[in-house]
C-alpha cells in the first residue's frame, strides 16, 4: 500500500514540465481517448467504475506545486476524483468534439479529464490524462482497472506509487550505483558530435520532409537464432540498425541517438500508473 503523499518530481517529470511550462497552450503531451459507448452501458455504473479505477492509483491525482525551497513537487489532492456527466444535443456535441483536447493547468490543477457525453443519438467516453503522470503502459492498466470495477470486482490499490518511484529516485541521487552511472555516460558521450541528423541531400526554397523506405524480410527461426547466439532482443537489434544507419547517412563511422524504454525493470510497477519512461542515449 502507498504511503507518500509527497515527492519530487522524477527526472522523467522534470523534462516534461519543463517544456510544457514554455509552451502552455500546447497539447503536446496529452493523452487523449474518445470512444462510443454501446447502447448497453450504464453511465452511472461506468462513472463509479472510473472512480474506483482512479482510487487504486493515485499519481493521477497529484497537483504540481513549487515548495519554500524552489523545488518542483507533486503532491496527491485530497479532492475526490471528478468524472462529469454532460447531456448535450447531437449538434452541439459534433461542435464540442474539437474542443475536448485543451491545455492542462499544470501548476496546481487536476492533470486528468473524465466526461461521460449524453446525446439522443449514442453516448460517449472521453479521457484525457497529461503525459507527466501517465505512460503507454498506464494506458493498459487502467483501461483494465474500469473495466473490472464495472465488472464488480473490487481493486487492490497499487503498492508502489508514482511518488513512492520519484522518492526513491531522488534518495539515490547520491548513491554509489547512481554516481557511477553519472560517469558511464559521461564517458560514452565525451568528445562525441550528438548532432546527427541525416546531412541535407536536397536543397528548395520550402523545406519538407522526406521518406525513403526499403522493404526486407527476415527469416524468423534464422533471425531468431542469431538474437540467441548474439545474446541481444530484438529492440537492441533493430536500434543497432538505426545507429549504423544514421552514421551512414552523416558519412561518420559513429552516431549518438536517443532511445527509450518503459522504465518499468522493477516488478512492483507492474501496477503502477504513472510516467516511468527513460530516455536512454544510443552510442
Amino acid at each position: 500500500m502507498h504511503t507518500t503523499q509527497q515527492a519530487p518530481l522524477s527526472k522523467t517529470q522534470l523534462g516534461i514540465y519543463a517544456e510544457s511550462m514554455s509552451f502552455r497552450e500546447s497539447t503536446l503531451y496529452n493523452l487523449p481517448f474518445l470512444g462510443v459507448l454501446g447502447a448497453d452501458i450504464c453511465i452511472e455504473r461506468l462513472k463509479d467504475s472510473i472512480e474506483k479505477a482512479c482510487l487504486a492509483h493515485p499519481g493521477l491525482n497529484v497537483r504540481i506545486f513549487m515548495d519554500e525551497n524552489g523545488e518542483i513537487m507533486q503532491q496527491i489532492s485530497q479532492d475526490a476524483f471528478q468524472v462529469d456527466v454532460i447531456e448535450l444535443s447531437d449538434d452541439a456535441f459534433e461542435q464540442q468534439k474539437d474542443n475536448l483536447v485543451r491545455p492542462f493547468d499544470l501548476m496546481g490543477g487536476p492533470l486528468y479529464r473524465f466526461e461521460l457525453y449524453i446525446t439522443p443519438s449514442g453516448n460517449y467516453f472521453f479521457q484525457d490524462i497529461h503525459h507527466i503522470v501517465y505512460d503507454g503502459t498506464s494506458i493498459g492498466i487502467l483501461a483494465r482497472d474500469i473495466r473490472r470495477a464495472y465488472d464488480g470486482e473490487v481493486l487492490d490499490a497499487e503498492d508502489w506509487s508514482a511518488l513512492d518511484i520519484a522518492l526513491e529516485e531522488k534518495n539515490a541521487g547520491e548513491s554509489e550505483a547512481y554516481i557511477r552511472a553519472g560517469k558511464y555516460y559521461a564517458g560514452l558521450l565525451d568528445g562525441r558530435d550528438c548532432e546527427c541528423l541525416p546531412v541535407r541531400d536536397v536543397h528548395e526554397k520550402a523545406p519538407r520532409q522526406g521518406w525513403l523506405t526499403r522493404e526486407f524480410r527476415l527469416d524468423s527461426e534464422v533471425f531468431r537464432a542469431f538474437r540467441r547466439d548474439a545474446g541481444i532482443s530484438t529492440t537492441a537489434f533493430f536500434t543497432s540498425v538505426m545507429g549504423f544507419l544514421t552514421a551512414k547517412y552523416n558519412y561518420r563511422s559513429d552516431s549518438v541517438i536517443a532511445t527509450i524504454y518503459s522504465g518499468r525493470k522493477d516488478a512492483r510497477t507492474e501496477n503502477t500508473v504513472a510516467m516511468l519512461v527513460k530516455t536512454l542515449p544510443f552510442v
